[in-house]
C-alpha cells in the first residue's frame, strides 16, 4: 500500500474521548471475532498484565502495569486478514461494524505494538510475525515462516503505557473489561469465548462472573422504538434493545445507562440523570449478608451501529434533544426511554424511595415552610434530585407557585377580556389560583411573625451568664442600627411589635443621629403617614420617638444619671419644633405647632421604676399594671412607658389568631 503518516493520523483523527482500556477491549474484540471465523466452540482469550520492573516504594504495593498480552485461538493473520490490516480504513469487517481503524487506537496509547500468529494455509502451519509501524508504514519488520505448529493462535503485546494508568488489582480490571464487553454474553445466536485475566497463577474467568448466583446478573431485557415526524407522517422509525444488568458493587460507583454499538459499550451516563432515586445503589439481603446493586442497562441498535464514530468514543449524532437537525433522535432521547423501562422494572425499590423523599419534603413545609401546603399536590418528585436541600425544596414549591398565579391571572384576563358566558363557570378557579400564592406569602409572612416573637422572648430572658441581652441586640430585632427607611425597606424591619401602624411609616431614622450638629440620636425617630382629615383643623404628620432600655437595667431612674429617657423625649421633641433635625438626605424637617408628638419608652418595671414613673415623673398607671401615660400639653407631647412583658404579650394577642390557624401557636 502506499505510505501514511501514522503518527499524524493518529494525533489528529483520535482525539475522541477514550481510555487506556479502550485499545486492551479493540484487542479483545478482535480476538473474539477471530475465534468466531473458526466457528469453534472451544475458544479462549488469554489477557496478561505487564507490570513495570520498577519497585514501588511503598513496601506492598503492587508495580503499575505497563501493558498488557493479549492471546487467543482464533483464526489468525491469514493472507486475507494481514491484508485488510495492511490497509487504512478497510471495509474488511465492515458487516461487524468494523471501521478499519481499531489497530490505531494501539498506538494512542502505547509505544511498540508487535504480532505473532500462527495461522493456516493450504494445510500447513504458518507464524507471521510483525511491528504495528508508526511512521510511515502499517505493517513493519514482517516474518512469515512454516511452523510445526499444531493450531491457529495470534499474540498481541502492547509495550510502553504512554503517560497513562491502569487499575492495579486484577480484581477492578476484570470488572471494568467486563462491563464493556458485556454485550457479547447476550446474544443467543453464538456462545461468547472464555476470557481469562491471569497473573502470577492467579485466573479470573470473565464468563463466571456473569450468572444467576453471581455478582453479575442478567435481569432483563425489552425493545422500544423511536418514531420522528409528526403522528400522520412518520420520518423515522427505529428500533433499540435494552439489557439490564443488576451488579452487586461496593463503593460509590453509580447506575449507568450504557449505549453500545457493534458488541461495544461507547458511552455511559448516570441513571439518576433520569431517576434521581437512582443516586444511591439499591441493597438486597442474601441471607444475613446486605449487599449494595447497581443497574447496568446497555442499548443496542440498527442506528447506534450505523451512527458510531471512527474510534467508537461517541456518536455522530448530538448529546440534547434540542440539537437535533441533522439525525432524528438524539443521545439523551434514546437514554430517557431506556431510563424509563428502568424505573418500571425497579417500581416498587423507586415507589419507597420516592415516598421518603415526599416525607422529607413533607417534614420540611410542616416544620418550617407551612405556607407551601397547598402546592405539595402538585410537586412532580420525579423531577427532584433524591438528595434534598432546603434550599431545592423551596425553589420546586415557589415554582409551582408561580406557575398557578401565572395561569391564574391568564384565565382571568381572558375573562375579563372575552366575558363570555362559557367563561364564568371558570371564574372561580381562576381566582382560587391567584388567591393560592397570596394565602402562600401571608402564611410565610405569619410564620416569620411567630420566629420574631420567640426571638424577642428569648432576648429578654437571661442568659446562661447571668445577663441580659444589651439594647443593641433588642433594638436591631425591631430595626437596624444606624440606618433608616430609605435604605431598609418596610419588610427589613419588625416594627409591628410595637404597633401594626408603624409597618406603614413614612420616614424612619434608627439611632443615626439627625440633628444638624451630629449629636442627638434617639433609638428610633418615625414620621407617620397622615391618618386622618378633618375640616379645617387638618393637622401634620405626627411624630413618634422610642427609647429602648435593657432588661432589668434601672440606673437610668438616678438623679445623678445624663440618660433620664423621659427627658430625652421631651428634649428631642423640642429640637424637632426649633427646627435642628435634618432628613435622611440632608433636607429640614419641618413641624409646627399642630404636630402631635408620641413618645415610647420600653423598659422592664422594677420596683423602682415603677416609683420614679408615679411618684417623680408623675406618670398615670394603665389598668394591666404593665404601662404609664402621662400628656405633656406644652409640646403636645403623649408619652407612653411600656414593659417589655407588656410590648411581647400585646404582639402575641394581636397574632394569636393567625398562630392558631396555622397550627403554630
Amino acid at each position: 500500500m502506499s505510505e501514511v503518516n501514522i503518527s499524524r493520523f493518529v494525533e489528529t483523527a483520535l482525539k475522541e474521548r477514550t481510555t487506556p482500556y479502550s485499545p486492551l477491549i479493540e484487542a479483545i474484540v478482535n480476538s473474539i471475532e477471530a475465534i468466531w471465523e473458526t466457528n469453534r466452540l472451544d475458544g479462549v482469550i488469554i489477557l496478561t498484565p505487564v507490570r513495570d520492573s520498577q519497585i514501588p516504594l511503598e513496601g506492598n504495593a503492587l508495580p503499575d502495569i505497563v501493558g498488557f498480552v493479549v492471546e487467543d485461538n482464533g483464526i489468525g493473520f491469514n493472507k486475507k486478514n494481514r491484508d485488510a490490516f495492511d490497509t487504512l480504513c478497510t471495509d474488511y469487517k465492515i458487516k461487524m461494524g468494523g471501521k478499519g481503524l481499531g489497530r490505531f487506537i494501539f498506538l494512542k496509547y502505547f509505544k511498540k505494538v508487535k504480532f505473532s500468529s500462527v495461522y493456516r494455509n493450504n494445510g500447513k502451519y504458518h507464524i507471521r510475525e510483525f511491528k504495528l509501524g508508526y511512521k510511515n508504514v502499517i505493517i513493519e519488520n514482517e516474518k512469515d515462516l512454516e511452523t510445526d505448529a499444531a493450531d491457529t493462535k495470534t499474540k498481541l503485546s502492547l509495550e510502553g503505557l504512554k503517560q497513562h494508568s491502569f487499575d492495579k488489582e486484577l480484581n477492578t480490571i476484570a470488572r471494568k473489561i467486563l462491563e464493556r464487553i458485556l454485550v457479547f454474553f447476550i446474544s443467543d445466536s453464538f456462545k461468547c469465548p472464555t476470557i481469562i485475566l491471569r497473573e502470577n497463577g492467579e485466573s479470573i474467568i470473565l464468563n463466571n462472573l456473569i450468572g444467576v448466583n453471581q455478582e453479575i446478573q442478567h435481569v432483563h431485557s425489552a425493545k422500544f422504538t423511536l418514531t420522528s415526524g409528526t403522528s400522520e407522517v412518520k420520518e423515522d422509525l427505529h428500533d433499540f434493545q435494552v439489557e439490564i444488568y443488576k451488579i452487586v458493587y461496593p463503593g460509590t460507583v453509580t447506575s449507568k445507562i450504557c449505549l453500545a454499538a457493534h458488541s461495544r459499550q461507547v458511552t455511559e451516563m448516570s441513571l439518576y440523570k433520569y431517576i434521581p432515586e437512582f443516586k444511591d445503589n439499591f441493597y438486597e439481603i442474601d441471607g444475613q449478608k446486605t449487599k449494595n446493586y447497581i443497574i447496568r442497562a446497555y442499548v443496542l441498535g440498527g442506528y447506534l451501529n450505523e451512527n458510531v464514530s471512527l474510534e467508537r468514543g461517541g456518536f455522530n449524532f448530538p448529546t440534547e434533544e434540542s440539537d437535533t437537525l441533522l439525525y432524528p433522535f438524539s443521545q439523551q432521547a434514546i437514554e430517557k426511554e431506556a431510563a424509563r423501562i428502568v424505573e418500571n422494572l425497579f417500581k416498587d425499590q423507586v415507589k419507597v424511595r420516592r415516598d421518603k423523599k415526599y416525607e422529607t419534603i413533607k417534614k420540611y413545609v410542616n416544620e418550617s415552610a407551612p405556607w407551601n401546603k397547598t402546592y405539595l399536590k402538585d410537586l412532580d418528585l420525579s423531577t427532584l434530585p433524591y438528595d434534598l436541600d432546603e434550599q431545592t425544596m423551596e425553589s420546586a414549591l415557589q415554582k409551582i407557585r408561580f406557575r398557578k398565579e401565572k395561569e391564574g391571572s391568564a384565565e382571568l384576563k381572558k375573562i375579563v377580556n372575552d366575558p363570555k358566558l362559557e367563561l364564568f363557570a371558570k371564574v372561580n378557579e381562576s381566582v382560587k389560583l391567584v388567591q393560592q400564592a397570596g394565602i402562600s406569602d401571608l402564611t410565610h409572612y405569619v410564620v416569620l411573625r411567630k420566629i420574631v416573637l420567640d426571638m424577642l422572648k428569648a432576648l429578654l430572658e437571661i442568659k446562661d451568664d447571668g445577663k441580659y441581652s444589651k439594647e443593641a441586640e433588642i433594638h436591631n430585632l425591631f430595626f437596624p442600627m444606624k440606618s433608616n427607611s430609605e435604605i431598609t425597606d418596610y419588610a427589613d424591619h419588625n416594627l409591628w411589635i410595637l404597633d401594626e401602624k408603624l409597618n406603614f411609616t413614612e420616614l424612619v431614622t434608627s439611632d443615626k443621629a439627625t440633628d444638624k450638629e451630629g449629636k442627638n440620636r434617639p433609638d428610633l425617630l418615625i414620621f407617620n403617614k397622615k391618618m386622618a382629615y378633618r375640616s379645617g383643623n387638618e393637622r401634620s404628620n405626627p411624630v413618634t420617638i422610642f427609647e429602648f432600655k435593657q432588661p432589668q437595667r434601672g440606673d437610668f431612674v438616678n438623679q445623678s444619671t445624663k440618660e433620664d429617657p423621659i427627658e430625652q423625649i421631651i428634649r428631642y421633641t423640642i429640637d424637632l419644633k426649633e427646627g435642628k433635625y435634618t432628613t435622611p438626605e440632608g433636607r429640614d424637617m419641618y413641624v409646627d405647632e399642630n404636630t402631635p408628638f408620641y413618645g415610647y419608652l420600653i423598659c422592664d418595671f422594677t420596683s423602682k421604676i415603677k416609683d420614679w414613673l408615679y411618684k417623680i415623673k408623675d406618670f398615670t398607671p394603665m389598668p394591666d399594671g404593665q404601662g404609664y401615660y402621662q400628656w405633656v400639653d406644652s409640646n403636645r407631647l403623649y408619652i407612653e412607658v411600656l414593659s417589655w412583658d407588656k410590648i411581647l404579650k400585646d404582639a402575641e394577642q394581636r397574632n394569636k389568631i393567625f398562630f392558631k390557624k396555622l397550627g403554630i401557636a
